[in-house]
Parts: C-alpha cells; sequence; structure tokens
C-alpha cells in the first residue's frame, strides 16, 4: 500500500489535542483503508508530521476531516525508501510518537549530507563503494542515490560533518583522482509546498556547486550546531551564512534556467537575477573565487560530464547542448579544466 507523510502547521497544538486527535484518527482510519504508523511533532515551529500508508492521499485527509476537522496543509506519497531513510530504527511509545535516543520526541529535523564526485565513471564507481562503505559504519540512513550523487540523512549534525571529514580522509588516501565535493543542511521533511525534503535538497545541491575539490560547504544553521573538531577541520569546512544562502537560491535558481544558451551575456544573467553586472560580480566573490563567465563556464562543463556519463549524446551534441556553439571552444575549454579532451573523458587516469 502507498506510503504518505502529511504536516499540520499550528503553534496552538498542544501534546494533549494532538493525542486525543490522533486517537481519533486511528478509530476511524479502517474506514478508509488508512494505517497511521508514526507520528513527529516540532512544537518551536508548530509543525506535526503523521506517517501513514493508505490507498490515496484523498483517503488519508478524509480520515483527519470526519475525525477532529484538523487539515494538513501538505499531503505527500513517499517511497519506501523514504520512510526508511526518516525513521528506520526510530522507537515510538505507545501513542505512536518518534523518539530519539535519549527517549525525548522526534522533531523530524534531519541534516542531509549531499555527496557529489566528478570523474571518469570507472573511478567514480571506485570511490562510491569506499564511500557505502563507510556510511555503513555511520548512523545515517540512505536516502537518493543517483550515478555520482549520493544523499544521506542523519538525526546529528556533528555526525553528519564528522562523516563528511571521514569520507575526505579515505579518498584523498586512496589515490583515487576523482573530485570530491559535499555539502550539508538541515531541515523538516515536508513544507507547506514542495516534496520531500525539497528546500534542503536544493540547498545542498547548491552549496556542493560552491565547494572546492574536498570540501564540504554547510550553512552557518549547521555550523551552529557542529560540536566537533572545529579547529583541526576549519580548513575543510566552507560556511554559507543565511544572507548567502538566500543569494545563492537565486542565483543557482536563475542559472538553471538560462545556463544552456549560447548567446547568454553577463548583463543578461544579472538582470535574471535582479542585480546589476558589478553587484553579481561582487556578491558572487563571497562566495566562491570565479567570475560570473567563470561560474556560468564551469557549470556548463560539469554538465557535459553528466551528459557524457549518459552516454547518449556525441560530442558535436554535447557541444551545443551545453551551449557551446563553437564545438573547438568547447573543447578548449574542457581540455584547459579537466587536463584531456572530451574524447579522452572515459580514460581519465586514477
Amino acid at each position: 500500500m502507498p506510503l504518505f507523510i502529511d504536516l499540520h502547521i499550528d503553534n496552538s497544538l498542544t501534546l494533549d489535542i494532538i493525542k486525543q486527535a490522533h486517537l481519533a484518527d486511528k478509530a476511524l482510519q479502517a474506514k478508509h483503508g488508512v494505517r497511521y504508523l508514526q507520528i513527529m511533532l516540532n512544537q518551536p515551529q508548530g509543525y506535526l508530521f503523521c506517517l501513514m500508508e493508505g490507498p490515496d492521499k484523498e483517503s488519508c485527509a478524509r480520515v483527519h476531516q470526519e475525525a477532529h476537522g484538523h487539515i494538513a496543509c501538505n499531503i505527500l506519497e513517499i517511497t519506501e525508501s523514504d520512510f526508511s531513510a526518516l525513521v528506520s530504527n526510530k522507537q515510538m511509545d505507545s501513542l505512536d510518537f518518534t523518539l530519539n535516543g535519549d527517549g525525548s520526541l522526534d522533531t523530524g529535523i534531519r541534516t542531509l549530507l549531499y555527496i557529489s564526485l566528478l570523474g571518469s565513471p570507472e573511478n567514480c564507481r571506485t570511490t562510491k563503494e569506499i564511500i557505502n562503505k563507510l556510511l555503513k559504519q555511520s548512523d545515517g540512513r540512505s536516502g537518493e542515490s543517483f550515478e555520482n550523487q549520493l544523499m544521506v540523512l542523519f538525526d546529528s549534525t556533528t555526525i553528519a560533518v564528522d562523516t563528511a571529514m571521514s569520507i575526505r580522509q579515505s579518498i584523498t588516501e586512496s589515490n583515487v583522482s576523482v573530485e570530491l565535493r559535499m555539502a550539508a543542511n538541515l531541515g523538516p521533511p515536508l513544507k507547506e509546498k514542495g516534496n520531500f525534503f525539497e528546500d534542503v535538497r536544493k540547498s545542498v545541491e547548491h552549496f556542493a556547486f560552491l565547494s572546492e575539490n574536498g570540501q564540504i560547504t554547510i550553512s552557518s544553521k549547521a555550523m551552529q550546531l557542529y560540536t566537533g573538531d572545529r579547529k583541526n577541520n576549519i580548513n575543510a569546512l566552507k560556511v554559507v551564512q543565511a544572507a548567502d544562502e538566500k543569494f545563492l537560491d537565486e542565483l543557482m535558481g536563475s542559472l538553471e534556467k538560462v545556463w544552456n544558451k549560447n548567446d547568454l551575456t553577463m548583463d543578461d544573467f544579472a538582470r535574471e537575477i535582479g542585480v546589476s553586472k558589478s553587484q553579481l560580480a561582487r556578491k558572487l566573490k563571497t562566495l566562491v573565487e570565479f567570475t560570473p563567465n567563470d561560474f556560468i563556464k564551469e557549470y556548463k562543463l560539469r554538465k557535459a560530464v553528466s551528459l557524457m556519463d549518459d552516454q547518449r549524446l556525441n560530442m558535436a551534441e554535447i557541444s551545443m547542448e551545453v551551449g557551446f556553439s563553437n564545438p573547438s571552444y568547447f573543447t578548449k575549454c574542457f581540455r584547459k579544466r579537466f587536463g584531456k579532451a572530451p574524447s579522452e573523458y572515459g580514460t581519465m587516469a586514477s
């Protein structure tokens, strides 16, 4: 049966009100073919999350409506993998409240560690094997895994960052020729709009693009919660402040719309973001050592690598797809960035 998570936002919800409402839900659930599994409460934010299984969203909503009238702000179908990554091995009390290891109520807040690899397919596979072995030894619960990206959920920001540090060290010691970028941020599994951990996923993908090879980029919010060895890890960590995080979201959101246009000018790109060309250069410099032109070029080249991994397009088609109208210029830029021509990409040495 499909799994669902819903979100109620109400600062007036007390524990007693929630308990009574949950018991009312369970009394009616069988009528609509629904089964409530677990609930998570984040009282400071006024967030209540219900995890359930049922035939469809509408049936889940009807139980709430008939039982007590507290309608969810958002109901989302999730996969078994999502469910497991969120609450696998978590304890519950007698009323289905999800608990932390110390017995406190689980708020649903998770730290998402995003791992991005860039290199030949063979080197990326080798690196992922090393990473997966380390993740099995950590408290992380695996989320999505793509060809060269992994997302892992942690209850603890400190454990997430320390795991990233261990991965960094192991990959360095392995001498595998691959670029490793990591990022971490935290947030709730669902908001009033959007998909499962959507805001956090976007932020860590953006953070990772800023990371230098071997670097871990985290939000200032995550850094405040990190209780590990800051002194010895400071060179590996890049912290994005809240104001810069907002600009980065706007920057990457705009870039994702226009990055493959071969006639894109910096004036056009700056206007897309809503700043002047000089403001764009100045703001970008606070985040990364790239000029706006080089920033866009780097984005295009990383996209080109993804298309090469996919192996559905030839080099001329990839060049056009990523916004290089001149294949020779594309080859020149690619060789300068990666040390080999695009045609030699698959044989990038380890």
